[in-house]
């Protein structure tokens, strides 16, 4: 915790003395595509090494199929708005997720002082994992969501931490946390880790095709939504040194809290589904029509 808050205090000081002391303003970094347009992420894949494994696979593949029939996914097909209107409607909200996954594979799912082949494993998978959501910013200026919002400082931060339909994605992120750090057994955080990133995987199938739509319609790269990231040159199924296996075996013991916190991964992305569904659906982000013209060009 004095490691984060040491942290903080850099980026307040860097803050104040390149911009509030210089009178000059930030400005975001532009993010240069580091793979090809056709390349998307490699699957998640398992490789069992004994029965409980396969068992884990399984479970895992039982809460995919059903996540895989959400009614969010059917709207994101079906809804008559284009693509890019459809991305603008439910985007937004998905902002503490997708940065705040950053912070749980830095600061939750990593070993500090890592003490085994696969501890190392588990750290240098979530190291990669940690590295994706700087290209959201990219997407996030593409689809002009700061047009769309139309917030100023005060206010994004308001709708940051107190909008309720925010709470949610906080609530879930800060489960992940505790639950990562109260099971240090790397054998539980690699499963719970695969769990997360199947949810995701889900997730990008179905957001894929609307993202490259998107591109099509505004001529605009949409790297993170469309998948691209990671480049082909380090793609492994996990990222560490156990080619698609456990780094370590669960243990009869563990074997039915492995399911458990994976089954409360894969509820926790369906309430997100959920909430997702009904925001879209109210037109929550929805521009005004008189709005269009002025706000996005």
């Amino acid at each position: 915790m004095f490691d984060i808050f040491d942290n903080i205090f850099d980026g307040f000081l860097h803050y104040a003395t390149t911009y509030v002391d210089a009178g000059t303003t930030p400005r975001r970094p532009h993010n240069i595509t580091a793979v090809g347009n056709d390349w998307i992420a490699p699957s998640v894949e398992i490789h069992p090494r004994d029965d409980h494994d396969t068992e884990m696979i399984r479970h895992i593949q039982a809460h995919k199929q059903r996540l895989r029939a959400h009614p969010f996914y059917e709207w994101l097909r079906t809804d008559q708005h284009s693509p890019t209107e459809r991305l603008r409607l439910f985007v937004p909200m998905w902002v503490m997720d997708i940065l705040g996954y950053r912070d749980l594979n830095r600061y939750a799912l990593t070993y500090a002082e890592p003490l085994s082949a696969a501890e190392h494993a588990v750290n240098a998978w979530a190291s990669r994992l940690s590295e994706h959501s700087g290209l959201f910013f990219s997407d996030w200026q593409a689809l002009g969501l700061d047009e769309v919002l139309g917030h100023a400082a005060s206010g994004a931060l308001e709708w940051l931490f107190l909008d309720p339909d925010m709470d949610l994605h906080r609530q879930n992120m800060i489960e992940f946390a505790k639950t990562a750090l109260r099971h240090r057994d790397p054998a539980l955080r690699w499963w719970m880790m695969i769990a997360l990133e199947s949810t995701g995987e889900e997730f990008f199938a179905q957001i894929r095709p609307l993202a490259l739509a998107a591109e099509t319609e505004t001529g605009r790269q949409l790297d993170y939504l469309a998948g691209r990231h990671d480049p082909p040159i380090a793609a492994r199924s996990t990222g560490g040194d156990t080619d698609g296996a456990a780094p370590v075996p669960l243990t009869g013991d563990q074997l039915e809290l492995a399911k458990e916190v994976t089954s409360h991964v894969f509820d926790s992305m369906e309430r997100q589904l959920w909430r997702s569904y009904a925001i879209a659906r109210a037109g929550k982000y929805a521009i005004p029509a008189e709005g269009r013209r002025v706000r996005l060009g």
